[in-house]
């Protein structure tokens, strides 16, 4: 067993067992290099835990344990105990051929070692560095002795189930809980891994099984609860579907009757020019029967001038003429009256039988009228109903088919997350799984890893939640 302990109190520094091979090229000298060059990448992810590897070395595998300590370790950069740069310091173990099978042993075995010979000779209380360097003999020889005491010798021999690994970091390391580190599923992870990380944070395998019921019972409840809107959204398609035809069957009796109103105001239209044409033509009709009427009393006023002879002009015509008037008899005279009797009786039938036909035609004529011009207005009145009508159920379509938008953006969230916590618990129950079967390798995360799977799900349910409220 070889016994190693390195870090950073000002620069690297490394002290180790007598016998031990530090040099350059070393198996020894690479562990110390690997913890040297990831000191800023597990500084913020592990603290107190111990590094568990299992790794060949020119054909030798050998079992390396390093107790890590990284929580506010700071080097001697400031003299001030509550300053200088960040730090590690680590104890490392190395067994030849051979792996511990109680690993929580040298967990607990090198933690007390820490505890009685690193605080207070190596480090303060507080993590700041107490030395410059690993000089001194006499500490290092009593920490190996106290190591040596304490350790308790449970190995087993390497086998051909492990693999061998090339290349070693702390970037995606494995993590297990210091109570399921003794089990055969254990052992079984490292021949895989190569390396596992023993920490008290990390979750143990009966916190992952109810990760998983928890985990389950939420993904169940999202379901639900997607499946439920999923209903709610099939509602309203359908509702938008109902309402779709509604407005196509209105639009159709719309243009219907639109088409209906149009013929109507068409035939209207030309049923009015048809009476204004008529009456038109009866009133030009009119107007020469006037100016007949007025030609034929000029002619009878013309007459009775002829017929009307002044006294004066009868006395200077003489004896001719009253002789002329006593030779007529009286049939003589009423015949020459006849044709002007006649032509006065037929002018007064004709401006008669015009007048009343005239009344008659003009009467009809501006009734038919207004009552056309009533249809008229109803058929518009109807029209407008009809668009209001069409307007309000648009306006309508399009507020379901928002809401309808919205719910369907909030279901394809919830499915989301569904997929999310599915796949959660499908990686919790491969790692539980891994912990309950012997027989297969276990996978285990770290308490970082777990807080953030906590925080994200508990917003994402508490979103579900919401929603669902919001939707109701």
């Amino acid at each position: 067993m070889d016994i190693i302990i390195h870090g950073k109190p000002n620069a690297d520094s490394i002290q180790a067992t007598p016998g031990t091979n530090l040099s350059e090229v070393s198996f020894a000298r690479k562990i110390v290099d690997e913890f040297f060059e990831g000191m800023n990448t597990f500084k913020d992810k592990v603290h107190d835990s111990l590094v568990v590897d299992a790794r060949t070395w020119k054909g030798t595998w050998y079992s390396v344990y390093s107790f890590l300590l990284t929580k506010n370790i700071r080097d001697r950069a400031a003299e001030e105990e509550d300053k200088g740069r960040s730090s590690y310091f680590a104890i490392s173990i190395i067994i030849p051929q051979k792996y511990c099978c109680m690993t929580s042993l040298v967990y607990t075995m090198l933690k007390s070692v820490v505890q009685e010979s690193v605080i207070g000779t190596y480090l303060s209380k507080t993590g700041k560095y107490l030395v410059n360097d690993f000089g001194n003999k006499n500490a290092f020889d009593s920490l190996c002795d106290s190591i040596r005491k304490k350790y308790v010798n449970l190995e087993e021999v390497f086998d051909s189930g492990f693999k061998a690994q090339t290349e070693f970091s702390f970037i995606n390391d494995t993590y297990c809980n210091v109570l399921d580190c003794d089990s055969q599923a254990f052992v079984n992870l490292l021949k895989l891994k190569g390396r596992i990380i023993v920490t008290e944070s990390a979750p143990t395998k009966d916190a992952l099984a109810a990760q998983v019921q928890t985990y389950a019972l939420q993904t169940q409840k999202a379901k639900a609860e997607a499946a439920e809107k999923d209903k709610t959204i099939k509602e309203k398609e359908e509702i938008i579907a109902k309402q779709t035809k509604q407005i196509l069957d209105l639009q159709e009796s719309a243009r219907k009757a639109g088409s209906s109103a149009n013929n109507t105001e068409q035939k209207l239209k030309a049923k009015i020019i048809s009476l204004e044409s008529a009456k038109e033509a009866v009133d030009k009709e009119l107007i020469a029967t006037k100016e007949t009427l007025e030609e034929n009393l000029n002619r009878m006023i013309q007459a009775s001038s002829i017929l009307n002879i002044p006294k004066h002009q009868k006395e200077s015509q003489g004896v001719s003429s009253d002789k002329m008037l006593s030779n007529m008899s009286w049939l003589n005279r009423l015949t020459r009256f006849l044709p002007i009797v006649n032509t006065l009786l037929l002018i007064l039938l004709m401006v008669s039988g015009l007048f009343l036909y005239y009344l008659g035609s003009g009467g009809s004529s501006n009734q038919e009228v207004e009552e056309i011009k009533q249809e008229l207005a109803t058929a518009k009145a109807q029209i407008r109903e009809f668009q209001n009508e069409l307007s309000q159920r648009n306006n309508e379509l399009n507020d379901l088919r928002a809401n309808n938008n919205e719910l369907t953006f909030t279901l394809e969230q919830n499915r989301e997350t569904i997929r999310d916590m599915e796949s959660k618990i499908q990686q919790l129950q491969t790692r539980a799984r891994q912990f309950a079967n012997p027989a297969k390798p276990q996978v285990v995360i770290a308490q970082k890893e777990k807080e953030t799977v906590k925080k994200e799900i508990k917003p994402v349910s508490q979103q579900v939640t919401n929603e669902s409220k919001k939707t109701n």
